[in-house]
């Protein structure tokens, strides 16, 4: 079914989901159709609501063009019909809300006549909850829209004021007075609206406050209009001045009939009532019973409008629903606001169920719940049962209690049922009554509508603590205020408690209270204020569980990790990942974990309410000795390290050899582990923030070779995923513990995986300095670890040749070839030789640094490693020369492009549009703008001040070819700044050239001449004398180099 919403921003969906319809010229188009739907708008009509007062030629054509998109967005064709002269709309009253909105009035204001003012309220209030702002809000420049809205929000005025006048007769004043206000203040000059507020106030004790709305409005009227008040507003004025404003004006204001009315509300306002008449508009039949034993509502209820508004109307029917009795289950979480909900609703429901309103608090979370025995003896003599004539008999009474309510209208109000099997004999059988049940768990057994009800959403939660401390004050500091509402959990309880230590203590700032949640081990305390406490809602939940489900609670309490799977739950307890599953559900039963789904392997997961995990870890505290609590973490992070090893296995991309430690593993059935690694990078996906926080608790738990091997087995997957901020956040938080430890091997694991990271452009903080590099390799080698061995040459050679020593780089990377190629080490030899390639490039042999890449390459594509591939492809672009190679070169960066893209990973990709960029300027190609901002934006935001350097090369050189040279010398001059920063003497020399060069082309021949000197004497220092010889050419570079090549036919932007 199509919705066609225009009571707002116009919308558009079918069967719940947004069609999006693109282009404004398409919303203008069904926007002009939906303003008179079923009926033809004529093509000129159409044209100008498209277009105005000038249109262009092809109007008509363009015109059609859009009806077509129009229909495909849609889906249906027949949705849009061309008639005679026109096109139309093909829609139903039920599909469009502001048809819905002119039945649901025309209706209300039918049982306004009929005098069922609990029904025409209801329907003016669902015609008034179809509006979600100013009718077709965003369509507003089209004339005949525009009219069609002006009508709609002059309907919409016209209902508000009929609901007003229907809920003064009602006995609704207080709740009337706020909106009135506002909108009296928005219409001053409609007197129906400001008698509507003089009534409301009058009535509600404020007839001050009423008399000068009328004298403002006498005001108004005169000074602006030079007219007097209306007949109706007067008579109202003279009321509320003889103390009468308690007569029947709010019917006599509904509609027309007011006026013919008149005469007589005249009359009542002037004869004084008699003694018989204030006895005939004040008595009540004692023989009927009509209680009322609903706790006040709150004065500051917040959020869940939608959901109060939405019980509402299934309580009364009122959505169409066929059920008998209407039943409502209410279920959540401990202080999430469940009997509060309840309370708000039942007390809107007070004018419909005229035969009163029964509620009990069934005490389902005590020890000892109330039986449904006790609870029907109450319910009985509040109905006027006399309790000597209530039957001994449960059952007996069950059947007394429905007879009662036969033909009344009760609302039923359960609070904090235990089940079912509480609240089951507790129905009434009357169709004109309704329940309202509140659960901590969902009472399944019933035929009712089960509404879950959780933590409020953060400006809801925000906005409730503002109500309660003071809203002048939250909004002060916003962001403090935030955080102690996401200390609090978002629950409603926790929230009270907090805003009321805030009203109570008016010297506490937000900043003293957000401190004082911050701390986890006091937090539950501070939230705890008179008979208010989020420990004992936990409490009553955490006592109805068996032992072992308990201490299941317990032992997931002592991890700190997001989110779980069951397997986590199953090495903490020590039992199967099925048996782990079913004590899962059974806390899940109790709201005290919450299932958010399942991993990309199928599996279940779960997470931790945030107060809920601070009461479980004090469980655990106190009731697990401490070395049940050890040897449960140490599990657990052996269950993760176990399957981080199978999951890394599978993986298409490793980093390098593995090297496994001493950490204890803890191991699943081999069935089970294969289903929970089936899909590798899934199953790390899922489990990415879980590593994190494992390697930071076993850091801070002295468990250092936990720590460091998890960091390793992670950082294939960190590789594949482009994850480089996870890499280096978990290898120097293990690094630092191993150096605490002592744990050299731990060290050089982790220098070693840092190293890595620093060949991709990402700088570690710590780990990859000379002395660091040393003593890893003299670990290794003390060990024999010949793979580590031969890693760690790789960073050395690669720090040696950034340093500016290509010489002894080579040397490095030669001997340590050897030593690859003995033991059949690939991964390495990919990157040695990309070391070579670098050192080759950087002294002017390009051919033999072409040759070196291009074998990396061939290693890094047989090893299946896309960040080696980068390297290579890296070299190759920069070395190359000559025009065939360049088309080879371009072909192989355009793949590596797309791989990138495949899986995301943006940092690699990065590197690729610089590298591709670099050679195309280099065949005189010069639209590479684009691509190079888009990669110095991902440089930045990974913090990579290399691919920055170069990145910001590439871009001045475009600059400059495109006759944009004082942007290119702004340019190169930061990226000589960031080389210069780097200590990479080769960039320095690459950007110093380039420099000069844009300061040539502005014409500022001192400074070029200084940059061209300065990149000479660092070629030299490198041992590249042809470029040294290029850079200490005075004369003018030409826009192609002076390589004077033919462009080859792949550009940047050609693919």
């Amino acid at each position: 079914m199509f919705e066609f919403d225009v009571l707002g921003p116009l919308r558009v969906s079918r069967d719940g989901v947004p069609v999006p319809l693109g282009a404004a010229m398409l919303r203008r188009v069904l926007a002009a159709l939906l303003c008179t739907p079923g009926r033809p708008v004529a093509v000129p009509a159409l044209i100008e609501a498209l277009w105005g007062s000038t249109p262009p030629r092809s109007a008509h054509k363009t015109l059609q063009i859009y009806v077509l998109r129009l229909r495909q967005a849609l889906g249906e064709r027949d949705r849009v019909v061309h008639c005679t002269g026109g096109y139309a709309a093909t829609v139903l009253p039920p599909e469009l809300d502001a048809l819905r909105f002119r039945e649901l009035a025309a209706a209300g204001r039918a049982a306004g006549r009929n005098a069922d003012l609990a029904k025409a309220g209801m329907l003016f209030e669902r015609a008034l909850g179809l509006w979600r702002g100013p009718a077709y809000a965003d369509i507003g420049d089209v004339a005949t829209v525009a009219d069609e809205a002006r009508r709609l929000d002059e309907e919409r005025l016209l209902t508000c004021e009929e609901l007003a006048v229907v809920d003064l007769a009602r006995g609704r004043h207080a709740e009337l007075i706020t909106g009135l206000t506002e909108m009296a203040e928005s219409h001053p000059y409609r007197e129906r609206l400001q008698a509507c507020l003089m009534l409301a106030l009058s009535r509600a004790g404020r007839q001050v406050e009423a008399l000068r709305v009328y004298q403002r409005t006498r005001a108004v009227l005169g000074e602006e209009l030079g007219v007097e008040p209306g007949r109706s507003l007067r008579r109202v004025h003279e009321a509320i001045l003889r103390d009468e404003a308690n007569g029947p004006f709010a019917g006599e204001l509904l509609g027309p009939e007011g006026t013919a009315r008149a005469d007589e509300r005249a009359a009542y306002l002037e004869a004084p009532a008699t003694a018989g008449d204030e006895a005939d508009r004040g008595c009540t039949d004692p023989a009927t019973t009509v209680p009322c034993h609903l706790p006040p509502d709150i004065a500051d209820f917040t959020g869940r409008q939608d959901t109060a508004e939405s019980l509402r109307l299934w309580l009364t029917g009122a959505d169409g629903h066929t059920a008998a009795t209407p039943v409502v289950a209410l279920w959540g979480g401990a202080g999430t606001g469940k009997t509060t909900l309840a309370v708000h609703v039942a007390h809107r429901l007070g004018e419909t169920f005229s035969g009163g309103t029964l509620y009990i608090d069934l005490r389902g979370t005590c020890p000892r719940p109330t039986a449904p025995a006790e609870a029907l003896t109450r319910f009985l003599i509040a109905l006027g049962v006399d309790e000597r004539a209530v039957p001994d008999e449960a059952e007996e009474r069950g059947k007394l209690f429905r007879t009662v309510l036969a033909d009344r209208r009760v609302l039923v109000v359960l609070d904090d049922a235990a089940g079912e099997e509480q609240v089951r004999p507790l129905l009434p059988g009357g169709a004109g009554c309704a329940v309202l049940v509140t659960s901590r768990r969902g009472v399944a057994g019933l035929s009712a509508r089960s509404v879950r009800v959780g933590p409020l959403d953060p400006a809801c939660a925000s906005e409730l603590l503002g109500r309660i401390a003071g809203p002048v004050r939250v909004a002060a500091r916003p962001t403090v205020a935030a955080e102690i509402v996401r200390l609090c959990g978002h629950l409603p309880l926790a929230i009270r408690i907090a805003g009321a230590k805030l009203a109570l203590r008016e010297h506490w700032r937000l900043d003293h209270l957000a401190d004082r949640l911050r701390a986890e081990r006091g937090r539950l305390d501070e939230l705890t204020l008179g008979d208010l406490s989020v420990r004992a809602g936990l409490a009553a939940d955490y006592d109805r569980l068996d032992e072992t489900t308990r201490r299941a609670l317990r032992m997931l309490g002592l991890l700190d990790v997001p989110a779980f799977a069951a397997w986590m739950l199953a090495a903490a307890l020590d039992v199967t990942v099925r048996e782990a599953e079913a004590y899962a559900d059974l806390l899940v039963d109790a709201q005290l974990l919450s299932c958010e789904g399942s991993d990309g392997n199928g599996w279940f997961r779960y997470r931790f309410p945030e107060l809920a995990r601070l009461y479980a870890r004090e469980r655990a505290e106190l009731e697990e000795p401490a070395g049940e609590r050890d040897k449960a973490i140490t599990r657990v992070l052996g269950a993760l390290l176990a399957l981080a090893e199978a999951a890394e296995s599978g993986l298409p991309e490793q980093v390098a050899s593995g090297i496994r430690g001493a950490a204890p593993r803890w191991y699943a059935d081999p069935a089970t582990t294969r289903a929970l690694v089936a899909d590798p990078a899934a199953w790390f996906d899922s489990e990415r923030q879980t590593l994190l926080a494992g390697v930071a608790q076993a850091c801070r738990l002295g468990l250092h070779e936990a720590a460091w091997e998890l960091s390793a087995r992670a950082a294939g997957y960190y590789a594949f995923r482009g994850h480089y901020r996870d890499w280096a956040f978990s290898h120097e938080l293990a690094l630092r513990a191993c150096a605490l430890g002592g744990d050299q091997w731990g060290e050089a694991v982790m220098t070693r995986g840092l190293g890595h990271l620093l060949m991709v452009g990402v700088e570690p903080r710590r780990g990859v300095a000379p002395e660091a590099i040393e003593a890893a390799l003299a670990a290794f080698g003390a060990a024999g670890e010949r793979h580590g061995a031969l890693d760690l040459l790789c960073l050395r050679a690669f720090a040696l040749c950034r340093g500016g020593d290509p010489d002894q780089a080579r040397a490095v990377a030669d001997e340590a070839m050897a030593m690859a190629e003995e033991i059949g080490y690939e991964l390495a030899l990919s990157r040695l030789w990309y070391v070579r390639a670098v050192t080759d490039r950087e002294q002017g042999l390009h051919g033999d640094a072409l040759a070196c890449a291009d074998r990396a390459l061939r290693l890094a594509i047989r090893g299946n490693s896309l960040v080696a591939r980068t390297l290579a492809l890296r070299e190759m672009a920069a070395a190359c020369r000559d025009h065939a190679t360049g088309r080879r070169v371009s072909h192989h960066l355009w793949e590596g492009l797309q791989i990138c893209r495949r899986r995301g990973e943006r940092l690699l990709e990065a590197y690729l549009l610089v590298a591709l960029g670099d050679l195309c300027l280099r065949f005189g190609r010069r639209n590479v703008a684009k691509p190079i901002e888009r990669a110095l934006a991902v440089f930045e935001e990974f913090g990579v001040r290399a691919g920055q350097a170069a990145g910001l090369r590439v871009l001045g050189e475009s600059q400059r070819l495109g006759g944009r040279a004082d942007q290119a010398v702004r340019t190169l001059g930061d990226a000589v700044r960031t080389a210069r920063g780097l200590h990479d003497l080769h960039e320095q020399a690459l950007a110093l050239r380039a420099l000069g060069r844009a300061q040539h082309a502005r014409g500022d021949q001192e400074a070029a001449t200084r940059s061209r000197t300065a990149a000479r004497r660092l070629f030299q220092r490198l041992g590249d004398t042809a470029e040294a010889a290029e850079a200490a050419v005075g004369e003018a570079l030409t826009d192609h180099d002076n390589l004077r090549m033919t462009t080859p036919s792949t550009s940047l932007t050609g693919r």
